[in-house]
C-alpha cells in the first residue's frame, strides 16, 4: 500500500511543478540604455549648444566597469567644440577619446576595483552650429561591460538638431500707435495755439 501511494504522489508532484513553471511569468532581460539628451534641439546658426550622454537602466546588482561609444553627425552643419563635463575623469577612471569632422569616440574604464551603479550623465559635449538644416546625433556603435565579464550592446537613443538662421532685420514687435502720433498731436496743438494768439492780436488792433 505504501509503495502504491509513493508511486501516485511522485507523478502528482511532477505535474504540479510543471504547471507552476508554465504559469510563472518569464521576465525578458532588460538592456541598459545609452541616451543623448535632450532628444530634440533647436539652435540658431553660429551659436553653441550642449548635449549630455547618459547611461540608464543598468541591471540590478550589476556593476559597470567600462563603456565605449561612437557618436556621428552630418559634417558641415555642426562641429564638436569639446567636452564640458566628464564624469569618468571626476571618478578617476581611465579614458581616451578622439574626434573628426563627423564623429566622436569615447572609452572609459574604472580603476582597479571601481564600478558604477545606477543612472548617470557621463559626458557633456559642446557643439557649434555652422549651417542651417537638420542633423541627427546618432550612436554608431556602443558597448557596456559589467562585472565579472559581461559585454552588452545597450539600447541606443539618439538626438536631432534643428538649425535655423536668425531673422534678418531684428525681431518684429507690435507698434505703439500712440507713441507714433504723439509728435503730430503736439504740432497740431502748437499750430492751434499760435492761430488763437494771432487772432486775438488782430482783434485788439481793430
Amino acid at each position: 500500500m505504501l509503495i502504491i501511494m509513493r508511486k501516485a504522489i511522485l507523478p502528482t508532484i511532477l505535474a504540479a511543478l510543471i504547471i507552476l513553471g508554465l504559469t510563472q511569468p518569464v521576465s525578458a532581460p532588460i538592456n541598459p540604455d545609452m541616451v543623448v539628451e535632450p532628444a530634440e534641439i533647436n539652435v540658431y546658426v553660429c551659436s553653441n549648444f550642449d548635449v549630455e550622454i547618459w547611461i540608464r537602466n543598468l541591471p540590478e546588482q550589476s556593476f559597470m566597469y567600462r563603456f565605449r561609444f561612437v557618436l556621428v553627425w552630418y559634417p558641415g552643419l555642426i562641429e564638436l567644440v569639446g567636452i564640458s563635463e566628464n564624469r569618468a575623469d571626476g571618478l578617476g577612471w581611465k579614458f581616451s577619446d578622439s574626434k573628426g569632422d563627423d564623429y566622436y569616440i569615447f572609452e572609459a574604464e574604472a580603476a582597479e576595483g571601481g564600478w558604477q551603479e545606477g543612472d548617470a550623465a557621463w559626458l557633456k559635449l559642446t557643439f557649434h552650429c555652422s549651417g542651417a538644416g537638420t542633423s541627427p546625433l546618432v550612436f554608431d556603435t556602443a558597448k557596456i561591460y559589467l562585472r565579472p565579464v559581461v559585454e552588452i550592446t545597450p539600447d541606443l537613443f539618439s538626438a536631432t538638431v534643428h538649425q535655423s538662421s536668425r531673422p534678418v532685420g531684428g525681431i518684429l514687435t507690435a507698434a505703439n500707435k500712440l507713441a507714433i502720433i504723439s509728435p503730430y498731436l503736439a504740432l497740431l496743438g502748437l499750430v492751434g495755439a499760435v492761430t488763437v494768439a494771432v487772432a486775438t492780436v488782430r482783434r485788439r488792433k481793430a
